[in-house]
């Protein structure tokens, strides 16, 4: 087995580290020597502090090693014994990221100001941040940066803009696995804070040389670049962000590249609005001014890193402690056991032993356990041949495996319930409780360690967004009733003033099984609309289900029509309600359109209730008799349907109102 590191020094044992202060300051008019003897000094005391006191790559990759089940040296294993491993920890870990990844954050945008165009300019910021973000597979690339965060106890995003994504570039997102990380501020728990971070880049010495023009000849001379036809050759340089005060003392944010000793390009944060817009402004009397706009949304620089982070004491950036680190010696003790009872079992087939006075050596090496083979020896078959029965595995042993596992299950919070297994004899209440308590946790990592790295990444995309969206950039989105919804946006409708956060609760993972088996516990005892019963259920379109089985339910022939037809059931419901509503309101315009006659005595109401005054003779009368028993003929057939059962009854009540009035009307124009 390999060196086991978690023995070393134990992190939450150690005190918080001293922050380390330089004398002299960072800035990007420094000496190229002298910025990078003051940059190195920090780099090398974090250099330290990770790789020797809290040995982070070495235990991250002892992690990786666990999780994909490479963690057991078949060299220490005598010939006799099986290799065993019962991957509960790598079980485990692949539980929770599905579930804690199954919603991706849903961006939510605050408008600037009370008025309805920045309301409706914040719901376009949150769709393009949505739609940025279904494009990009964002929630693939969460579900790698927590698997890191399981593993080395640190998960990042980094957000940045690629001028070679369509036509006018785009916001991209890149994991960046911690064995990029070189090197940062170890001395703060708060990203905002970081004085500096380093991330190594390999690309071939080409494309270094096409990213920094002015320094080829010295980036082919340390890269050993003689010969033109090797320079796809991968180097690996450095990407320096790191924090320095401006000249008038307010911090600023920087990025350098270095190669070996030299600096090949350094700049303020490139992603910042430094410089801002001159434009003219005319205030409220009508006089014109001279004012800067700047092309910012975030209130300050940061560096281009979302971080993942959850069991933390808020020392560093780095988690203090892990699950995969809580069970690893409970896990050891599962494979041991496990390794047991293989031999164990393996040895209870017993041993042979035969007498070479009836068989001679080469006969009994011959010998095989092939159930078709016989045996024939000389003389009393009891004095060449015995059997010592083995001993099987005691239960002890199982028992102590199956309470180690049970361990592991209960302090990750990933028990079989919420596996899908059925194991044992719980109850279904007691099942329900185990998933439910998972499930809690799990909204826990959620909301502390998902949501909080989420909300910086949509920032940071909203940054890059206000500052180079300079042409419009086309959004599409799809909805869940097969809809489909295109808008342009660029940097002019992010207005100054509007935030980003991620919506509450909308990544918290949902309880299938519980929301369906509630669903469907309404359902029988019909207290559930369907088209609700349906969306509880998960169905794509459950308003279109719902209108598909009344239907079905109500009239097979209708159904059967409409399912050749090719069309949706909600169309052609709306547009049969539609023509409905044509014919009633046609029938009342031809029944007001009609001239007036005397009204009976006490009979002045009906001309203000909206009934029409009869005709008084001739071809009038009769075209007004056949309008209304046309009209009458309409309403009593809408009035069958099954279109008009799908009316609330506010509608229906009123409808019949309508109908009753025209047919007291016919009766009138009838004479009786």
């Amino acid at each position: 087995m390999p060196e086991d590191i978690y023995r070393g020094i134990r992190q939450t044992d150690q005190p918080a580290p001293e922050r380390v202060v330089i004398e002299d300051s960072l800035s990007l008019d420094l000496d190229d020597g002298l910025l990078l003897s003051r940059l190195s000094s920090k780099i090398d005391d974090s250099r330290q502090a990770l790789e020797k006191n809290l040995k982070w790559w070495e235990k991250g990759k002892l992690a990786e090693d666990i999780w994909g089940g490479r963690h057991i040296d078949e060299n220490e294993l005598y010939p006799w014994q099986t290799e065993y491993m019962n991957p509960v920890i790598f079980r485990n870990i692949e539980t929770i990221i599905p579930i804690a990844v199954s919603r991706i954050p849903a961006p939510e945008a605050l408008p600037g100001n009370q008025t309805e165009q920045s309301k409706s300019l914040s719901l376009d910021l949150e769709d393009a941040l949505e739609s940025r973000a279904k494009k990009e597979h964002l929630r693939s690339k969460i579900r790698l940066a927590i698997r890191h965060l399981f593993l080395y106890k640190l998960g990042c995003i980094k957000t940045v803009w690629d001028p070679n994504i369509g036509l006018n570039g785009d916001v991209h997102y890149e994991v960046i696995h911690p064995s990029r990380i070189y090197a940062f501020d170890y001395t703060t728990a708060d990203p905002d804070k970081l004085e500096f971070f380093v991330e190594l880049i390999e690309e071939s010495v080409h494309v270094m040389a096409k990213k920094f023009p002015g320094k080829k000849e010295e980036i082919y001379n340390l890269a050993g670049i003689k010969d033109p036809a090797k320079e796809d050759k991968k180097v690996t340089y450095q990407e320096v962000w790191f924090t320095f005060i401006g000249q008038d003392g307010a911090p600023q944010e920087g990025v350098l590249w270095r190669y070996g000793g030299e600096i090949l390009g350094k700049t303020k944060h490139p992603y910042w609005d430094w410089g801002g817009e001159d434009r003219g402004m005319i205030d409220e009397f009508g006089v014109e001014s001279d004012s800067k706009v700047y092309r910012n949304f975030m209130d300050n620089p940061s560096k281009p890193y979302s971080f993942f982070n959850y069991l933390n004491l808020g020392k560093q950036l780095i988690d203090d402690t892990s699950l995969l680190e809580q069970v690893w010696v409970l896990q050891k003790n599962i494979n041991k056991r496990g390794m047991q009872i293989t031999d164990m079992a393996d040895a209870a087939q017993g041993k042979d032993v035969f007498s070479t006075d009836g068989l001679k050596d080469e006969e009994i090496d011959q010998i095989t356990p092939d159930p078709n083979e016989d045996i024939r020896v000389s003389g009393d078959v009891r004095a060449v041949h015995a059997h010592i029965p083995g001993v099987p595995p005691p239960e002890a042993l199982f028992a102590d495996r199956n309470a180690n596992v049970a361990d592991v299950d209960n302090v990750m919070g990933a028990h079989s319930e919420t596996r899908g297994e059925r194991r044992g004899t719980e109850t279904a209440t007691g099942r329900s409780i185990l998933r439910e308590g998972d499930y809690g946790r799990i909204d826990d990592l959620v909301q502390e360690a998902i949501e909080n790295g989420m909300g910086s990444v949509y920032q940071q995309s909203a940054q890059l967004m206000k500052r180079f969206y300079v042409e419009d950039h086309f959004i599409k989105l799809n909805g869940r009733d097969g809809s489909v919804t295109f808008k342009t946006f660029n940097q002019d409708k992010i207005e100054d003033g509007m935030e980003v956060f991620v919506q509450t609760g909308s990544s918290l993972p949902v309880d299938k099984l519980s929301k369906r088996a509630e669903a469907m516990e309404l359902a029988a005892s019909n207290k559930i609309a369907p088209d609700d019963l349906f969306d509880r259920l998960g169905w794509d379109d459950p308003v279109e289900t719902a209108l598909k089985t009344v239907v079905f339910n109500s009239d097979p022939a209708k159904y059967a029509q409409i399912i050749a037809s090719g069309q949706k059931f909600s169309e052609v419901i709306t547009q049969e309600a539609q023509a409905a509503q044509q014919a009633q309101a046609q029938a009342q315009a031809q029944a007001q359109a009609q001239p007036a006659a005397p009204a009976a005595p006490g009979m002045e109401a009906g001309a203000e209730a909206g009934i029409p005054a009869a005709p008084e003779a001739g071809g009038e009368m009769e075209q007004a008799m056949g309008d209304a028993a046309n009209a009458l003929a309409q309403m009593r057939a809408f009035a069958e349907s099954e279109k008009f059962q799908m009316l609330t009854p506010e509608q229906q009540q009123g409808f019949m109102d309508q109908m009753q009035m025209l047919n007291e009307r016919a009766k009138e124009l009838g004479g009786g």
